[in-house]
């Protein structure tokens, strides 16, 4: 019995002694870890301001980076979801003030439209137009909007560097679900995707690498049960009509549109007949 214990591997323990810097980092990184976990209690129990708070101090602590992958997983996990909490916190503040992810405030709106696409009050719409927000409410819900697209590019980033998939693939669905509202908007009022907000236009280019290529979620992500081909049908529409509002009608290309290969047929010929209505 004692041969077999002494062939059981026992753990690695560093007994050399730590410089004050290693001491201090190793203590950074536990606080960082309590701030996240902090900052997810606060989202889940609907605090958004505190935990906007939290998340930003979580994220902003810059002398801080767990691993090199896979060393540290938890801790880079951690730091993804308080970006995704972060991201979702914005999107409550920004329908507070009733402004809609995705979309520029601070564009022009053409005399006949309202605020984020609406029709104004000369305009037939039966709802009340919302009210104007002020320049300096218009430049504060931009500001927010691009920290929102930021932490979830960020978090799933953090999720890809580690390999943890299944963190890339949340920070795919917050996407989709907290820029559902412009999507929608845009296919009622296509007028609305002039007034796309360059970092949104941005995101969803750089979101496709997960969808196709050496980059992409493997099969298992990719055919999940919460993040399925459809949702990434719909990312790859959703980057198609934003290029091609901007002018960018490279997106329509074969090889922007790898992404098919991964789809069903149902997918396939959505976006087949969406770039067949562009072209």
């Amino acid at each position: 019995a004692d041969e077999v214990a002494a062939l059981v591997p026992q753990p690695v323990r560093d007994r050399r002694p730590k410089s004050l810097r290693e001491e201090g980092v190793a203590k950074a990184k536990r606080i960082v870890t309590l701030m996240c976990r902090v900052a997810l209690e606060a989202h889940r129990v609907g605090e958004f301001a505190f935990a906007i708070r939290v998340c930003r101090r979580a994220l902003g602590v810059s002398d801080v980076s767990f691993g090199p992958p896979p060393v540290e997983v938890e801790g880079a996990v951690l730091l993804a979801e308080a970006a995704f909490a972060l991201a979702q916190c914005l999107a409550a503040q920004l329908g507070d003030l009733g402004s809609t992810p995705g979309i520029d405030d601070e564009a022009e709106v053409p005399a006949a439209a309202g605020a984020d696409g609406a029709e104004g009050a000369d305009g037939e719409g039966d709802e009340e137009a919302p009210r104007e927000l002020t320049p300096e409410e218009k430049a504060s819900a931009c500001a927010m909007k691009r920290e929102l697209i930021a932490s979830l590019l960020s978090g799933m980033e953090r999720g890809h560097a580690f390999r943890q998939w299944w963190v890339v693939a949340n920070g795919l669905l917050h996407w989709w679900n907290l820029h559902l509202d412009f999507v929608r908007l845009s296919h009622e009022q296509p007028e609305v995707l002039g007034r796309t907000l360059p970092e949104y236009k941005d995101g969803l280019k750089t979101l496709q690498r997960y969808l196709h290529g050496d980059n992409a979620l493997p099969a298992a992500e990719f055919n999940g049960p919460a993040f399925t081909p459809r949702t990434a049908a719909n990312l790859a529409l959703a980057n198609i009509d934003a290029a091609v509002a901007a002018g960018q009608l490279s997106a329509l290309e074969v090889d922007q549109l790898l992404v098919l290969k991964r789809l069903g047929e149902h997918e396939r010929k959505d976006i087949v007949a969406r770039v067949a209505l562009l072209c």
